[in-house]
């Protein structure tokens, strides 16, 4: 229930309900597409207790109920495998990956040369133990095939070998540096173009505390805090132009005049201090921005205070 329900609203609410808006689906198989294994997962929100609710014990009794719509005849969407990620980055010269199908009996068709695969391709048996050279990327690509004769969508993933990036030896002290602009901008190289307006310290990205709503932007600088060694994906969320460089490098480029939207990148870090710079505009409309970081342990809360130094 929605916790800011008074108790005597909360007896109005009947259930849950789940939309799939039609508009642009002109067939029967394309709403089933839409609509599975989506009205699986909604089925468990809404039916099964609270203190019951697991999704590790709703993805291991998925693979049944998929089993149930390919007998059915129902157009699902069929799973990416189990253990497949999108990007991968390592400092060795080789990576692992071993993949499950979410489909009972399912049969997973590769290529690893960027070349679509079809069903004369290489079948996955085993994990695939992946040659990697410094800088050279290889694109891994596969689809699911039922036993029905369905396949799925062609999923793709990205090996990467690079080194780490060494931290920056240098005293620093809480909060970022930024300076604010006024002005009508396109992109965020533009923002110098811009008339300067404060400039300043601050532990948040929050936009609120510009008093702006409309032909802005700021930029922030100083250094970020990485806890471990790790390879970093880092997604920015922005409406509308943002662009984030660590160590001078660009790792997310999500520029541009836009509706709020998410891009990630990717970095190896040692740990320490790493320079941190990151650029935004807002033109009209929504403004929107955060930073989100995740690494090899799993995802963190967005970034914010004591890892910003400058």
């Amino acid at each position: 229930m929605p916790q800011q329900l008074a108790k005597d609203e909360v007896k109005s609410i009947l259930g849950a309900q789940a939309q799939v808006w039609t508009e642009y689906i002109a067939t029967p198989e394309h709403a089933e597409y839409m609509t599975f294994p989506r009205l699986l997962a909604f089925a468990e929100a809404a039916w099964s207790p609270p203190a019951q609710r697991n999704y590790d014990d709703f993805r291991r009794r998925l693979p049944y109920q998929l089993g149930r719509l390919e007998k059915q005849d129902v157009r699902y969407r069929i799973p990416e495998p189990e253990g497949l990620k999108d990007f991968y980055t390592t400092t060795q010269d080789h990576a692992v990956v071993a993949l499950a199908s979410l489909v009972a009996g399912g049969q997973m068709f590769y290529t690893l040369d960027g070349s679509m695969p079809s069903e004369t391709s290489s079948m996955y048996r085993a994990p695939l133990e992946i040659a990697l050279r410094p800088e050279q990327p290889v694109l891994l690509n596969l689809f699911v095939n039922t036993p029905q004769g369905r396949h799925s969508v062609v999923y793709g993933a990205t090996f990467l070998r690079r080194a780490y990036r060494e931290p920056v030896r240098t005293a620093a002290q809480p909060k970022l540096a930024f300076t604010l602009y006024d002005g009508q901008f396109a992109g965020v190289r533009d923002i110098e173009r811009g008339t300067k307006v404060l400039t300043g310290t601050t532990d948040s990205l929050d936009l609120q505390q510009f008093d702006r709503s409309a032909n802005f932007a700021v930029q922030f600088d100083g250094f970020l805090k990485m806890d471990s060694d790790d390879f970093y994906q880092f997604a920015v969320d922005s409406d509308d132009g943002a662009v984030l460089e660590i160590d001078d490098e660009v790792v997310v480029d999500n520029d541009g005049n836009h509706a709020p939207q998410r891009i990630v990148g990717h970095i190896p870090l040692r740990r320490g201090l790493h320079k941190f710079r990151l650029r935004y505009f807002q033109s009209g409309g929504g403004a929107t921005l955060g930073i989100s970081m995740s690494g090899a342990s799993g995802s963190s809360p967005p970034i914010e205070g004591s890892a910003f130094l400058h």
